[in-house]
């Protein structure tokens, strides 16, 4: 109960044709708790700010972290380009996206019944 991780995983990270790291499952557990446990900070100039993603083996960026909600919570993602976002943190014309997707959801919905 409480918190929940919202992360996403390349498939190439957990592809063991393409992974030729032993342990695999061990590396990705790791990768995983160290993302949304234990997780590293950068400095920028706007202060320190989160490292969300993890490589694992010769993946770049395999396990990415998107976000922590509270099971009570309500929020929206948008899957844009090559990234899994919250809407709020998504530029105008992607928020206009997710906009015209959702009604055109509705619309569907609306045409089925």
């Amino acid at each position: 109960m409480g918190y929940k991780h919202i992360v996403w995983v390349n498939e190439d990270g957990i592809n063991k044709k393409t992974q030729k790291i032993e342990n695999l499952e061990q590396a990705l557990g790791q990768a995983l708790l160290k993302v949304c446990m234990n997780p590293e900070y950068a400095s920028t100039p706007d202060g320190p700010e989160r490292v969300w993603w993890v490589d694992v083996g010769n993946c770049g960026g395999c396990i990415n972290w998107v976000d922590e909600v509270h099971q009570q919570d309500s929020r929206l993602y948008l899957w844009e380009g090559n990234c899994l976002r919250a809407l709020q943190k998504v530029d105008d014309a992607a928020l206009q996206q997710a906009a015209a997707l959702l009604q055109e959801e509705i619309e569907r919905r609306s045409s089925a019944e």
